[in-house]
């Protein structure tokens, strides 16, 4: 048997109401397919308008939604002719019919069958026993003759695509209905199938992070049911220490802290739900995908063109909605006296700290008596994706400009997008960096981009995004780009180690600061980002230990990280300063940004995930003093941290 006649009695060909052959396929929305009768057996009537459930995604469809199937119909046609049953023949409606006509798609007698090969409209079509059809020898030839009828015209075939309708039609469609239209033959339409691949691909990258995401949740519920678990544990402790005095007391506190966390847990049950159904229906239509492209036809695949475009497009936007607010769950111990027995058991407290709806996660919190250390407040937050994004952006840098716009660099989509300070998307415009890696933007608002992998290294742009000119300098691979106060752009040369500045007018080099300390031993081992203060201080961000040095203009090294505190950095991937000076630097690894002193000793985590921060990026902080991060999931947070 064919690997087509295997595929073809596999279940795909199957019904998944009546589990039987498919009689009639139509194609949902979902891109899942039913017997026609089936639906319209198990669809319900809501106010009129008929509805069906999906048995694969529990999705809702109408009787409006519902198309013809015709790649499943044929695919099924293939696995009915292998089916060993008797047939009638369809020409004299009385014999058996033991052949088939594959251009007929008809049964036929032996005595129609000589009928049919004596017409001269019909001599040569292809006419097969069926005992031959199921030993798999023409598999082939039914599918090779499977022609698609025109649901407006049925004696006609669709073998044209029309881009402006993106439909597909036959040739008396192409003089009715778009003859002003732009048109191919199927043939000439398999860029079209390409762009359904490169659509199927966008949306297997964005499973990645659904996945990452829903797994991301799922952990947070193990941590509730951990918190809940200690919190529980440190109350029977204290509570056995009291013995009888405080039992009642117990059960009121460890019953408050089942409930609280349950119905957390449940929230986050449903979520999770969601977030496995999505996935489930990504890889469903991946899968069908699949099939398709790998034994549909051309016309068959452009038949749903539309369908498919309409349910990817569905998937790539898929919004990754958090959690409002997050559960801490802890025991504030009390002093064991009888008279102050609720004192010294605590109270449990619940409090929430806003978060916004796209937040990766909130915080909420479940204490015993005691005063929770607020963190900073989110302000504010946006996804950088726009229509004409090709890939999910990865905005790798940021800066404002005088006009208190956040100006972002999306490394993904080679771009500079330009947001209002409210978040919403102003313009943007295409790099011609080839490996575009830092922004950073001149008091005249132009922007400078460095680029990692081209002969004019940096690059300047208008805000509206006129190339301007390149600053090329004695440099290999810039990665790390900032302004000073006076007008100089600092680059950080990654194949030296070292710093240097330059005139924007002619690029000509004013300072090189090399990566070395008072005796001349080298001290920066791979150096990546770079800030300046309002002092015109460079404060150089190194990948490797210390990871923070600080240089005068004039190259002196001030001061490097505090040594003691290298151990809450995991992997840094951007710093910037405030006006007074203090350092932050984002720890793309453990989730988290850190403040420093101005003399780069250790502060606090000021931002982590109970903030709503999953592998933070790039940092800047804006003339109104706040601190915006940006994710490697897209979005971009805005918090008030003073």
């Amino acid at each position: 048997m064919s690997k087509l006649g295997k595929f073809a009695k596999s279940d795909f060909t199957k019904c998944k109401i009546c589990r039987l052959l498919y009689r009639s396929p139509i194609s949902l929305p979902c891109l899942h397919s039913a017997c026609e009768k089936c639906f319209k057996k198990q669809a319900t009537n809501n106010s009129g308008e008929y509805s069906f459930t999906c048995p694969q995604c529990n999705e809702t469809a109408s009787l409006k939604d519902i198309k013809r199937d015709v790649f499943v119909g044929n695919i099924t046609e293939v696995a009915y002719c292998n089916v060993n049953e008797s047939r009638t023949c369809g020409h004299c409606k009385y014999r058996g019919g033991n052949n088939r006509c594959v251009q007929c798609r008809m049964h036929l007698c032996q005595d129609c069958t000589d009928a049919h090969l004596d017409n001269a409209k019909t001599r040569k079509h292809k006419i097969f026993p069926y005992a031959d059809i199921r030993e798999g020898y023409h598999d082939k030839d039914i599918r090779t003759n499977q022609l698609i009828e025109c649901d407006k015209h049925t004696d006609q075939s669709l073998g044209h695509f029309c881009e402006d309708c993106t439909t597909i039609f036959c040739a008396v469609c192409l003089k009715e209905d778009h003859a002003d239209h732009q048109t191919l033959t199927i043939k000439e339409s398999s860029k079209y199938e390409n762009i359904l691949r490169q659509q199927r691909d966008s949306v297997n990258g964005r499973l990645t992070n659904l996945s990452n995401y829903r797994q991301y949740l799922q952990d947070y519920a193990d941590e509730i049911e951990t918190m809940k678990g200690n919190t529980v544990n440190d109350i029977e402790a204290q509570a056995d220490a009291l013995k009888a005095l405080i039992d009642r007391r117990k059960e009121k506190l460890i019953d408050g802290v089942n409930t609280i966390c349950e119905n957390e847990k449940k929230g986050l049950a449903s979520k999770i739900d969601s977030f496995e159904s999505t996935i489930s229906s990504i890889n469903g239509v991946d899968s069908s995908l699949e099939i398709l492209f790998q034994y549909g036809r051309p016309e068959e695949i452009l038949s749903i063109y539309k369908d498919i475009m309409l349910r990817t497009e569905f998937f790539k936007n898929v919004q990754m909605e958090g959690i409002a607010s997050k559960t801490h769950v802890k025991l504030q111990k009390g002093i064991i006296k009888q008279e102050v027995l609720e004192e010294m058991l605590g109270e449990v407290e619940v409090f929430q700290s806003s978060q916004d709806s796209l937040a990766m996660t909130g915080d909420q919190g479940i204490t015993l008596g005691t005063t929770y250390n607020v963190q900073p407040d989110l302000i504010l937050a946006f996804d950088p994706k726009i229509d004409t994004d090709e890939n999910d952006p990865i905005p790798i840098a940021i800066d404002t400009n005088k006009h208190g716009e956040f100006v972002v660099l999306d490394s993904a989509n080679k771009k500079i997008k330009t947001f209002n300070p409210e978040g919403e998307f102003l313009h943007e415009f295409t790099t011609t960096a080839k490996q575009p890696y830092d922004i950073t933007v001149l008091p005249n608002a132009h922007i400078a981009v460095s680029d990692l992998d081209s002969n004019d290294k940096i690059k300047l742009y208008s805000r509206e995004g006129e190339y301007q000119r390149s600053i090329k300098g004695e440099y290999q691979g810039p990665k790390g780009i900032a302004c000073t106060t006076d007008g100089l752009v600092a680059v950080v040369n990654s194949s030296e180690q070292e710093i240097t500045t330059h005139r924007v007018k002619d690029g000509e080099v004013v300072t090189t600061i090399e990566g070395k300390d008072d005796f001349g031993f080298d001290i920066v081992q791979e150096a990546d980002r770079l800030c300046i203060t309002k002092t015109n201080n460079l404060v150089l961000l190194d990948r490797q230990k210390p990871h923070v040095k600080v240089y005068s203009m004039e190259g002196k090294c001030l001061n490097q990280f505090n040594q003691s505190s290298q151990k809450v950095l995991g992997q840094p991937a951007g710093i910037c300063v405030d006006g007074v000076g203090c350092i932050y630097i984002s720890d793309h690894k453990h989730h988290q940004v850190v403040e420093l002193r101005p003399d780069g000793s250790f502060v606090r985590v000021l931002l982590d995930k109970h903030s709503g921060l999953w592998q933070p990026l790039a940092l800047t902080v804006t003339k109104a003093g706040l601190l915006a991060v940006t994710q490697q999931i897209g979005s971009v947070r805005l918090f008030k941290y003073k």
